[in-house]
């Protein structure tokens, strides 16, 4: 099984959702350590990003959890 934490517009119920969606797998909330960066150019785009950082404040998301992921991203590139 593949993992990916996901914050931003790929989380369930967000514009991006149906691309891991389609794949199929299963959501679990989490979270990660870190700062979020609601602004700049990657958000800007819709594409917030995050340092993680262990010291750093809780960043709320879901851990996307599935057996297809890395077939998926081979076969996108």
């Amino acid at each position: 099984m593949e993992r990916l934490f996901v914050y931003g517009t790929l989380r369930p119920g967000h514009e991006n959702a149906p691309i891991l969606e389609n794949i199929g797998g299963e959501w679990l909330p989490g979270w990660v350590h870190g700062t979020f960066y609601a602004r700049g150019w990657g958000a800007a785009a819709d594409f917030p990003g995050i340092v993680l950082d262990k010291q750093g404040p809780r960043v709320d998301g879901y851990l996307f959890i599935s057996d297809k992921l890395a077939a998926h991203w081979a076969d996108a590139g």
